[in-house]
């Protein structure tokens, strides 16, 4: 079984982010599907900032991408798995609707299909408003581990604990017990 970890973050995320990546280890035993906030002009380039600094391999969702173990994927547009030939899949495609790029929430709820055949883990960082909280939801009747960002590591406490308040089996951690959290889950089935 795969093991699958979804972040989610807005204000304050990039730092985050890279305080994460850069804190995995080769051995990582995971993929990672990014969704932060950002100007579409500005993605590419935070994915190759992240590549950077990592031990595993960075890429930007653009189209449809096969998941890979050990690879970390960020969301431009907006990212949903989808099932194609009996494959998981993600897929970018932009949403006129969505108020967001990417949608934190449309790419959690997307990853109930993941559900029975990978472990998954979902995390809520840093952020304004409340993107994320209903995705979290719809996942957290299949997902293994929901995690939310403290208050006090939190440069923005809006979306975490609006996740905080909409889903009652969800872990509220600080940034630093969220990499330990990352790591232990990645080191599973190593």
């Amino acid at each position: 079984m795969q093991n699958i970890i979804l972040i989610g973050s807005s204000t304050g995320g990039p730092g985050h982010l890279q305080k994460i990546v850069s804190s995995l280890p080769s051995t990582f035993n995971a993929t990672i599907v990014i969704a932060q906030h950002m100007g579409a002009e500005y993605l590419k380039s935070f994915a190759a900032s992240l590549n950077e600094i990592s031990k595993l391999t960075v890429t930007l969702v653009e189209d449809t991408s096969y998941l890979k173990n050990k690879t970390i994927y960020v969301c431009e547009k907006n990212c949903k798995f989808k099932m194609i030939d009996e494959t998981i899949t993600l897929c970018a495609q932009e949403d006129e609707y969505s108020q967001y790029n990417p949608d934190i929430s449309e790419l959690f709820s997307s990853g109930v299909v993941l559900c029975g055949g990978y472990k998954i883990m979902a995390i809520i960082l840093t952020g304004i408003g409340d993107d994320g909280s209903s995705g979290m939801l719809d996942l957290s009747k299949c997902a293994s581990s929901l995690i939310a960002e403290s208050q006090e590591s939190a440069i923005v406490y809006g979306m975490p604990m609006r996740a905080k308040e909409v889903v009652e089996n969800i872990n509220v951690l600080s940034l630093d017990e969220i990499i330990v959290a990352i790591k232990e889950f990645g080191a599973e089935y190593v």
